[in-house]
């Protein structure tokens, strides 16, 4: 599968979130995305089953698709609605590309273009990064985005599976700063990250 650019917005997902015919809401769309019941202020109309419910980091679409004075409307009636839209903008992006594309607004394809590790397993990460060593493999069976959400892939994380997204931050940092200069660029990069965590945890613990 390529991207497509015959259509508005691409979805890098192949898998219906909610079934056609959900009779309940799953826990997870008002955690992660919105609250249909509250969305029903918004708009009334809008069936939030049989979509592909999908990542704020990882699409693609047309330029403007979403027009700016819709997105600030939407945005400016949601914060009249307490909950209706989860944290970030992953809710109402995905509201305004399935809302849109049932009014028949944009044509919306999706197709199986993203890896999540936590959700597919690492072995084609695993397999695609095999005797490349520290830089792009040459061959890669099933090209996709390789998108990290959930555990950020840091070195310092053994419980994520970050080689891939080390080889691309270290291709990056190359560019700028030779091979030794890249780990010295990631690791410190890696630093302020870890530094920035403990702060937030220890922050924590003394407002308790």
């Amino acid at each position: 599968p390529q991207i497509r650019t015959d259509v508005d917005f691409h979805i890098f997902w192949s898998e219906i979130s909610v079934p056609p015919d959900a009779t309940e809401i799953p826990p997870w769309l008002p955690h992660f995305y919105f609250d249909p019941q509250k969305l029903k202020q918004l708009d009334p109309e809008f069936d939030w089953r049989g979509h592909a419910y999908f990542s704020a980091g990882a699409f693609a679409c047309r330029r403007d698709v979403i027009p700016f004075q819709k997105w600030t409307k939407v945005e400016s009636r949601a914060k009249q609605i307490s909950g209706v839209f989860a944290w970030g903008e992953m809710g109402m992006l995905n509201y305004h590309v399935h809302s849109m594309t049932q009014r028949g607004e944009i044509k919306t394809v999706m197709s199986n273009l993203q890896h999540i590790w936590g959700h597919h397993g690492k072995r084609e990460l695993v397999q695609d990064c095999r005797g490349a060593g520290w830089h792009f493999p040459k061959t890669i069976e099933r090209p996709r985005i390789a998108h990290f959400c959930g555990r950020k892939p840091f070195l310092f994380d053994r419980k994520a599976y970050s080689r891939p997204f080390t080889i691309a931050r270290l291709e990056h940092h190359c560019r700028r700063h030779g091979e030794l200069g890249a780990w010295l660029a990631m690791l410190q990069e890696d630093r302020r990250a870890l530094a920035s965590k403990v702060r937030r945890r220890l922050r924590n613990l003394a407002a308790r």
